[in-house]
């Protein structure tokens, strides 16, 4: 039995922005850590916020309490993991704690949401504390004239963390669980296909981009500055 049926789930959306927020908003990100830090801070709450009316398996956390409030739990999960891993953002992220549960007003429920929160925070952290996520970042890809041999993108000479192939997944089995089949032969009509297609909606000036699919690029781009 929920005993918060009113709830918003507003409160999830919330520390969706302020995650992005921390991590550099629209001015600069990470692509890699971002989507590692994300990860990490959604499954904080979900597995908070299961620890209180168990909906889905929970991921890591083995606490429950079904009278703990759920928006001081989702917020305090969420924050945990954030203060965590940027340090240099507590000011922030305190402030956007105070926004989400200030006006809680069952004060015992909020406690006891504020300590699953916490615990399910750390919790994520403990099992990432050694993931293989951060390493040198930099590979310098020796240049090349054999068709079909990997090449850098200028302005750049190197690739970005390739150790992320044997990071600790958050969901496969293992990295290479629904590895892609091997592209196509360079000669054939399916290759040149593709090929004109990555030209066609890489462009700097594609005229068939839409609008979603160049946030998207912006996003993945390198540490791209995003205007």
């Amino acid at each position: 039995i929920n005993p918060f049926p009113a709830i918003s789930n507003k409160v999830i959306l919330e520390w969706n922005v302020s995650a992005f927020e921390a991590m550099g908003g629209t001015a600069y990100q990470n692509t890699l850590v971002a989507s590692r830090l994300n990860a990490m801070v959604h499954i904080a709450m979900h597995d908070a916020l299961n620890s209180i009316v168990t909906v889905y398996a929970k991921y890591n956390s083995t606490t429950n309490n079904a009278e703990a409030h759920p928006v001081a739990a989702a917020a305090y999960a969420a924050h945990t993991v954030l203060v965590n891993q940027i340090p240099e953002k507590k000011a922030m992220l305190d402030e956007q704690l105070a926004k989400s549960t200030d006006t809680i007003a069952n004060a015992a429920a909020k406690q006891k949401g504020i300590v699953l929160g916490i615990q399910a925070g750390n919790a994520i952290l403990d099992l990432r504390k050694n993931d293989g996520a951060f390493q040198n970042p930099i590979t310098p890809v020796a240049p090349s004239t054999t068709p079909g041999v990997y090449q850098a993108v200028p302005p750049f000479d190197f690739v970005f963390a390739p150790f992320w192939v044997k990071m600790q997944t958050f969901g496969l089995q293992k990295p290479d669980q629904f590895r892609s089949q091997p592209m196509p032969s360079l000669n054939s009509n399916e290759y040149q296909k593709d090929f004109n297609e990555v030209i066609a909606y890489g462009e700097k000036n594609s005229t068939v981009r839409n609008t979603e699919q160049t946030f998207y690029a912006q996003f993945w781009y390198e540490f791209s500055e995003i205007g």
